[in-house]
């Protein structure tokens, strides 16, 4: 069988089908629409085996710099079980230079499988005084 490269292959299929131009009165635009099908035709699947697209094009630290920056935070919260995401931000704006959002702080932790959130205790601006004194202005 004969071997032909893909431009040889290219140059001899448009020649094939400008010849039948004047046979099948095609538009010279159809010609090129035929060209275009053959060539996709002759890939096969290989025309669906592109590059792959994605990834982190935007990161501010690489997986292995994420990874080292909570080793220690881990390891505290392993002890103590809770980790203290401000205390993460303040070390990953630091280390970065700059502030960031601290849903990049939870974007970080739930890669590197952290995913418990815990609600605070109590808001930090509640009056404790001033609850109580609610709590004794209700009528039972």
């Amino acid at each position: 069988m004969l071997q032909l490269s893909s431009e040889d292959r290219n140059i001899l299929t448009m020649r094939y089908l400008k010849g039948l131009i004047p046979i099948c009165n095609l538009k010279t635009s159809n010609v090129y629409y035929l060209h275009n099908f053959m060539e996709v035709a002759c890939e096969g699947s290989s025309i669906f085996q592109s590059k792959v697209h994605g990834g982190r094009y935007r990161e501010n630290l690489t997986i292995k710099e994420e990874r080292k920056l909570l080793k220690s935070f881990f390891k505290q919260a392993k002890r103590s079980g809770i980790l203290i995401v401000s205390k993460i931000k303040e070390a990953y704006e630091k280390l970065l230079g700059r502030k960031v959002p601290h849903s990049t702080i939870y974007r970080m932790l739930e890669r590197h499988g952290w995913r418990k959130i815990a609600p605070r205790p109590s808001h930090p601006k509640a009056d404790p005084q001033a609850q109580e004194a609610f709590k004794k202005t209700l009528h039972h």
